[in-house]
């Protein structure tokens, strides 16, 4: 079967950096890897309409159900590192918030 625009899939993922080093991942013998406190989940986006990364999108559409490993360019992914848009929060201020806050 090909894949095509409007294609809701699931997909396993690990996402790393150049060196190899696992940033996110929905696989858990690579999330075991890494220090990253989270449950692996299944992935499921509509191809093709911007819920993930253009650069999946772009490669995936017209591809056969398989297994891949996708090489992208920071502009196909996340966009390149921009030191101005990152800001340095001392751990403090995390510490110190309440306990009782609450996500919705």
């Amino acid at each position: 079967m090909v894949l095509n625009k409007k294609d809701f899939i699931e997909i396993e993922f690990t996402g790393k950096i150049k060196d190899g080093e696992i940033f996110d991942s929905n696989i858990k013998k690579d999330l075991e890897k890494t220090n990253l406190n989270v449950k692996p989940k299944p992935l499921i986006f509509c191809l093709g309409e911007g819920m993930f990364l253009k650069g999946i999108d772009d490669f995936l559409i017209g591809k056969d159900i398989k297994e891949y490993k996708i090489e992208l360019l920071p502009e196909k992914a996340f966009g390149n590192r921009d030191s101005k848009l990152v800001q340095m929060i001392p751990m403090r201020i995390f510490k110190n918030k309440s306990k009782s806050s609450s996500r919705s």
